[in-house]
């Protein structure tokens, strides 16, 4: 009896791990390849990092945000700055190939799902392709 009911819990709990991977690929799929893992957002695109950075930096510009903190390298990136309702906002790019930069986007210490999504957009138009 204690094995039957312990299949059973085993079955439901992998159930529920498959269907938690189902829901990520169909998020990531819903909103134009943006994937979220724990919080933060996160989109690849076919630019090298320095393309990819100053892309950022005119989305923000775009919507008068000022960062505080900006670092830019050969591979990776990284701008920081605070948002009107004083949630932070923090970008991290990273070359994933020659010219391919996954970019990284956190608002606030939990996410932000709505507004990653607003900002990707626009970082879209900034990076056709």
């Amino acid at each position: 009896m204690a094995k039957k009911i312990l299949g059973i819990l085993l079955m439901l709990s992998l159930v529920v791990s498959v269907g938690g991977c189902w829901f990520l690929v169909g998020a990531g799929a819903a909103t134009g390849g943006v994937l979220y893992v724990k919080g933060a957002a996160q989109k690849s695109y076919p630019v090298n990092v320095e393309k990819a950075y100053n892309a950022v930096l005119a989305v923000l510009a775009e919507d008068k945000i000022v960062p505080y903190k900006k670092e830019v390298a050969p591979t990776v990136a990284s701008v920081e700055a605070t948002l009107a309702d004083g949630k932070e906002i923090k970008w991290s790019l990273k070359a994933s190939g020659a010219d391919t930069t996954e970019v990284t986007l956190r608002i606030g210490t939990f996410g932000d799902k709505d507004r990653s999504n607003y900002f990707f957009q626009k970082l879209d138009k900034q990076i056709p392709g």
